[in-house]
């Protein structure tokens, strides 16, 4: 029974996460029009622009967050207490597992979501380099993400004999999506 709920929880973090990679990539590819930003174009973007980087923004974090659960249901699925485990940990864990090439990577990407979510109105030169940043690491999180995903269908869903042809994304897909 509690291995059943595992899976359950797994596939529905992989496709809570398949569905933030879809919006994004769309988002990354419409940005393109008008990326990178200056203050000046910061300053004159449509609402759609607006409407579309706002999007993007509410994506990554998501598929950061989630990104940092699904770390922590590998480990307890290796039977690793994360309870009281710091996040640090969690991450280097990560490394070891080749989910991640360097704990750096990720805490960049924290380090930009974590501006996302203290955003600064009044602030519109930090406003445009963490929007210009996140937009050209965004492949970072997008390849993290494929990485996980390839884990977690390898070493957790087919040794319990999931189908794993709803849950499955890879890179080359992905470079694909993005034009």
């Amino acid at each position: 029974m509690e291995e059943e709920i595992t899976i359950l929880r797994l596939k529905s973090s992989l496709i809570e996460c398949n569905k933030h990679i879809y919006k994004i990539v769309y988002d990354i590819n419409e940005m393109r029009r008008f990326m990178p930003l200056s203050i000046e174009k910061y300053n004159n973007l449509s609402s759609e622009e607006t409407t579309l980087i706002d999007s993007y923004i509410l994506r990554f974090t998501k598929l950061q967050d989630r990104i940092g659960k699904l770390f922590q249901q590998i480990l307890q699925e290796n039977n690793i207490d994360t309870e009281t485990m710091s996040f640090i940990n969690i991450v280097n864990y990560m490394e070891k597992y080749h989910i991640i090439d360097n704990v750096d990577e990720w805490h960049e990407i924290r380090k930009i979501r974590n501006n996302f979510t203290h955003e600064y109105p009044e602030d519109d030169k930090e406003n445009v380099e963490q929007l210009n940043e996140s937009f050209f690491k965004a492949k970072n999180i997008l390849t993290i993400y494929c990485k996980t995903n390839a884990y977690v269908i390898e070493n957790i869903l087919k040794p319990y004999n999931v189908d794993i042809k709803d849950f499955q994304i890879k890179q080359d897909y992905i470079d694909e999506l993005l034009l």
